[in-house]
């Protein structure tokens, strides 16, 4: 498939007639990309048996077309991907084996052109719950088995345990307000990055107020939609965090959403990470 990412994120068929009518151009394909690519700051991707192809502008890059363009990678999982960026002259492809380096190299692309560095972005993609009893993180196995042992329930002698102390808790624990917010009511040590001070003012706040607007928002639509669903669910997730005045950082972990409800009713959403990427770009630099 050949598929154009607009700056928009939307994603279009480079073969659908539908897509030569909405960027107003007429011939071929190739005809097609040039110029969604070139005069209209598109993202081109082909996937393809030996590689998927990135093309991308020389210029400032779209962030939620970049946030499509890693979506789509992580659902296809391709084992070589090459980037090229557009120009009048011919340009060496530049070949990548993983997410994390594409993740890096539009970042530096994107940085070369523009006054500011791309906004932070989420991706997800979810994993079998089976993955988890069979071999699977021994930390996301463990609270999943202990999940079916209490069928989601909370009694108040485990609530009270969870929020004894908020800060360094194993879990990341949100507890949803009244219009279905989820509030950070734990919060565990591996979001070391923003700092033990910041960690502290976090709780009891929404966790879209977190440092990093954008990924505490993505954070917390995911917990309210475990919370709507009423199920577990397990994700890959990867996540560029620009927290502010801080680095930025790269992320890509493994994640359990579970929901929970206590005997008063309440209804607690936990998050529990098992990270396999953490790249501070201040020390990849």
């Amino acid at each position: 498939m050949r598929a154009v990412i607009d700056p928009q994120g939307r994603v279009w068929d480079a073969s659908d007639p539908a897509s030569f009518r909405h960027f107003g151009v007429h011939g071929s394909a190739e005809d097609l990309v040039a110029h969604a690519v070139q005069r209209c700051a598109c993202v081109e991707v082909t996937t393809g048996k030996r590689y998927w192809h990135v093309q991308v502008q020389q210029g400032p890059l779209p962030n939620r077309a970049v946030e499509r363009v890693v979506q789509t990678l992580m659902d296809g999982s391709p084992d070589r991907i090459v980037i090229e960026q557009a120009s009048g002259a011919p340009q060496p492809f530049e070949l990548m084996t993983s997410i994390a380096d594409v993740v890096a190299r539009l970042g530096s692309i994107h940085e070369g052109y523009a006054d500011s560095p791309l906004e932070s972005s989420f991706a997800a993609c979810e994993l079998s719950l089976g993955r988890l009893l069979q071999g699977g993180p021994a930390s996301l196995a463990g609270a999943y088995r202990s999940w079916l042992a209490r069928r989601g329930r909370l009694s108040p002698r485990a609530v009270r345990s969870l929020l004894d102390r908020p800060v360094g808790a194993r879990w990341l624990m949100a507890r949803l307000g009244p219009g279905g917010e989820p509030i950070a009511e734990t919060l565990p040590p591996y979001i070391s990055f923003w700092g033990d001070a910041d960690l502290t003012k976090l709780i009891g706040r929404p966790m879209a107020e977190h440092p990093d607007r954008r990924y505490g928002e993505a954070v917390a639509r995911g917990f309210q939609a475990v919370a709507r669903a009423e199920a577990p669910h397990l994700e890959v997730v990867d996540a560029v965090v620009r927290p502010v005045g801080l680095s930025l950082h790269h992320l890509r972990y493994d994640r359990l959403i579970l929901p929970w409800r206590a005997d008063d009713g309440t209804c607690f959403v936990s998050s529990i990470s098992f990270p396999r990427l953490v790249r501070n770009s201040a020390r990849s630099a």
